[in-house]
């Protein structure tokens, strides 16, 4: 349904290597005596991830039907407006019935007749001239016949599902419109509602009651929250994602057919290492990291990376956390490099 973004914040318990991330190649490295380098180095912080799920989506009534038309023909007259409160079972849209598509005139012209037809035989049985069982048998004409009716008016007079309030109208008078097209949108805006569409992955990491931050999109500074109170048991055949659908604060200030944007915040309370994006380098094409060694060379020690901001990466394995790590610059050095360490601050 819509397209996410997914990025994190990180919740870091040391910050030693911070004050490196700022800096360009050049700055990070200095020329020393014997050729060897001044290098900013630190060793990993520790902290916990928490991962932010992005995702856009429509508001809507907690309720919303979309009216479609049972026949095809022209629209003759519309008698409600978008805004509009109505009841169910209100008419919301009139077809012509002149054109004998519907046979609207046979059906009505049918009832007409019975229903004369058996006030004329109730007289009849009240006189004494018939019998009870011949009345009842021109009831059953009558019933077919205003079945038959109800079921003509049907087609073209469309009436609300639900009592709410209009808040579309797709269709204008004297449009022909086709049987399965969409005429009418009636909401139930007491309360109000927005659905994501989660990916696979999401969909382990989220379920009902999960708490939402909600914005507009067209004003961020509409804010609100909300809670996940359904998730699709399958999922969309077209787009293969699950869609979940959030109940808004009746304070939000929404309104139905406004873009918002939802933010998930999610964390799994782990604690990781954590590096500068610009510590990484490359071993044998895999992701790596320049460590100092005792001697003050350098080694590419491979390393597995999780979550990653514009700044920062988390480091699942191959690391240590009292290791020291170039953290700027790692484009200009290589393995077996002596360097001057500068502990960043």
């Amino acid at each position: 349904m819509k397209l996410y973004v997914v990025s994190l914040l990180l919740l870091v318990t040391t910050s030693l290597f911070l004050s490196g991330c700022t800096q360009t190649e050049s700055d990070a490295i200095v020329p020393e005596k014997n050729n060897e380098l001044l290098v900013d180095v630190a060793r990993p912080a520790v902290g916990s991830l928490i991962q932010e799920l992005n995702y856009s989506g429509t508001v809507s009534g907690s309720e919303e039907t979309v009216v479609r038309a049972r026949v095809s023909e022209t629209v003759l007259a519309i008698p409600v407006s978008i805004g509009q409160q109505v009841e169910k079972g209100a008419v919301l849209v009139n077809f012509d019935v002149s054109t004998g598509s519907v046979q609207y005139d046979q059906a009505k012209s049918g009832y007409d007749l019975a229903v004369k037809t058996y006030e004329r035989y109730n007289n009849l049985l009240k006189a004494g001239a018939i019998s009870q069982q011949m009345l009842d048998e021109i009831k059953v004409n009558l019933d077919v016949a205003e079945a038959n009716l109800r079921s003509v008016k049907n087609l073209v007079m469309l009436e609300s599902p639900i009592s709410g309030t209009i808040t579309a109208i797709h269709v204008n008078e004297g449009d022909f419109v086709t049987a399965g097209s969409a005429v009418v949108t009636v909401s139930k805006l007491s309360s109000l509602k927005t659905s994501i569409a989660l990916s696979s992955a999401d969909l382990q990491k989220l379920k009902v009651g999960t708490q939402v931050k909600v914005k507009l999109t067209d004003d961020p500074s509409v804010l609100s929250e909300g809670t996940i109170y359904e998730i699709a048991k399958a999922a969309d055949p077209a787009t293969r994602t699950f869609e979940a659908k959030i109940r808004l604060s009746s304070q939000s200030g929404f309104r139905s057919g406004q873009f918002v944007g939802v933010t998930i915040y999610i964390s799994n309370g782990e604690k990781t290492l954590l590096l500068p994006v610009n510590s990484l380098t490359t071993k044998l094409g895999k992701q790596a990291v320049l460590v100092v060694n005792p001697d003050s060379s350098l080694s590419a020690v491979q390393i597995t990376t999780g979550y990653r901001t514009t700044e920062t990466v988390s480091v699942l394995s191959g690391l240590s956390p009292d290791q020291k790590v170039v953290i700027s610059g790692t484009l200009l050095l290589k393995e077996g490099d002596k360097i001057i360490p500068r502990e960043a601050k």
